[in-house]
């Protein structure tokens, strides 16, 4: 992570081309004309993405060590490690994503290699994220003194949290897949859109989960 910051850091001084935007390609997948054209793509896609995701082992890893130390579970006896965990993690991730959301709000301007490393920068800072959400949460139970319908309805979503996954990832791909379904066909000529409640639930899923 420090070493990180301080090639993105290097990359901004010595930045010295021309202004690079911050563009959003997407994978060659995902612009597929043909379902089998996009299996095709992640053959490619895959090997390079599964070295992209080997850093949230880490992520992984503290999960299963708080779920040993039943931390979420009983967190009015872990109010210091929440505390010090939502503090230093929303902290590292909105420090880390700060330049380069400066650089996409036009505020900064460096070349091409610096945008690269505020990329991996915020990327890598990201992950730190996660933890420092679900940190507040618990905070939050740990103030909770009777069971509202609300919190039961998520209590139940966590007990169920790997068919909550499956649903909402079933759901993107049957709502949100070019291939799937035509943007158009959702919009009728009155302006409403139909499906928006369905996009609003499932993200909704995504965010309990």
């Amino acid at each position: 992570m420090l070493f990180t910051a301080a090639q993105a850091g290097i990359a901004v001084l010595t930045s010295s081309g021309p202004a690079h935007a911050l563009t959003n390609d997407p994978n060659p997948s995902l612009a597929a004309t043909s379902y089998g054209a996009s299996l095709l793509d992640r053959l490619h896609e895959y090997p390079m993405h599964t070295a992209g995701v080997l850093g949230f082992i880490m992520a992984v890893w503290l999960g299963i060590w708080a779920a040993r130390k039943q931390i979420l579970e009983n967190p009015a006896a872990h109010k210091q490690v929440l505390s010090w965990t939502a503090g230093i993690g929303l902290g590292i991730t909105v420090l880390g994503g700060l330049p380069l959301a400066l650089v996409g709000a036009g505020w900064l301007h460096v070349d091409e290699n610096a945008v690269n490393a505020l990329g991996m920068l915020s990327h890598i800072s990201g992950m730190f994220g996660g933890p420092g959400y679900v940190a507040p949460f618990g905070l939050i139970v740990a103030r909770i003194t009777r069971l509202s319908v609300p919190v039961q309805a998520i209590s139940a979503l966590g007990q169920r949290s790997l068919s909550g996954y499956l649903f909402q990832s079933v759901s993107w791909m049957v709502l949100l897949a070019h291939r799937v379904r035509d943007e158009q066909a959702f919009v009728p000529r009155s302006g409403r859109d139909p499906a928006a409640p369905a996009r609003v639930l499932t993200w909704e899923d995504d965010f309990h989960e």
